[in-house]
């Protein structure tokens, strides 16, 4: 059989038990077979981190929005690279989770609202820029700093004016400075 059937899903569950067990868990996401959703739920528990992050990477390519709520909370994982992997998968899912990627984003720590601010500016879809918009007012300097960042990035309807307004009301000497270089690197685009 071809990728996404029970029998090529089967066939990479067997590789689980394996030392390739990261790149297993990667290809049951790739092979679009459905029944390997609950594998996957299964292995963002797992021990390795590669294996966590591989899981959350590969349920966001299977599932789409509905991988917003397991990669929501992925967004507590001890390890720095699950979380990346995490807050990429947050802002590749599109509008349809905007409101609940904003709201889960709000309860997190500012090291994770700093990956997800970036993640969506990277992203470059404007519409991600309106839930970066809060951030500029977060209580956390770093958390300002990306939020600025990554509005440059996307840039559209989101002018450089939002973004000197910011650097304006800065209060931390390191934020400012950041900011300050981001729009200037802005006004050379």
């Amino acid at each position: 059989g071809g990728l996404g059937t029970r029998a090529a899903t089967d066939s990479l569950l067997r590789l689980l038990d394996g030392p390739e067990r990261d790149l297993a868990v990667q290809a049951s996401g790739a092979s679009g077979g459905a029944s390997a959703a609950p594998l996957l739920r299964h292995l963002l528990h797992d021990p390795p981190p590669a294996v966590r992050r591989r899981a959350v990477v590969a349920l966001g390519a299977l599932l789409g929005p509905a991988a917003a709520d397991p990669a929501m909370a992925m967004m507590s994982d001890p390890d720095h690279g699950v979380r990346s992997a995490s807050a990429g998968v947050l802002a590749s899912l599109g509008p349809d989770t905007r409101g609940t990627v904003a709201a889960g984003m709000a309860e997190m720590p500012p090291a994770s609202q700093v990956l997800i601010v970036r993640a969506l500016g990277r992203s470059g879809d404007e519409g991600a820029g309106v839930m970066i918009l809060p951030f500029l007012e977060s209580e956390d300097w770093a958390v300002r700093a990306a939020a600025v960042s990554s509005l440059s990035l996307i840039g559209g309807t989101l002018k450089v004016d939002v973004l000197e307004r910011a650097v304006a009301r800065e209060t931390h000497p390191l934020a400012r400075s950041l900011m300050s270089h981001t729009i200037e690197q802005s006004h050379a685009r």
